[in-house]
């Protein structure tokens, strides 16, 4: 099974009020083993955190990844 706080993001780590903003999430299991086959195709669901309410998409790439993009129209810092 797929364990979110397992899966590993990486990519950009900053990025600019009005510009896209993306980074690559790797699915991985229970036990930190990469995911590079997801059957059925999962959900991804990423919570970002800061001074504005943010939505973005996730397109699933190969083995695994996901690419992940948003952007902010607010400066500020952003969790993910």
């Amino acid at each position: 099974a797929i364990s979110g706080s397992n899966c590993i993001v990486f990519g950009s780590t900053d990025g600019m009020a009005g510009y896209p903003v993306e980074f690559n999430v790797q699915l991985a299991d229970q036990y930190g083993n990469n995911v590079t086959n997801p059957s059925p195709m999962p959900s991804i669901v990423v919570n970002v955190s800061g001074p504005q309410k943010v939505s973005g998409s996730a397109t699933y790439l190969q083995s695994g990844i996901y690419l992940l993009q948003f952007q902010v129209n607010i400066s500020g810092t952003y969790s993910v």
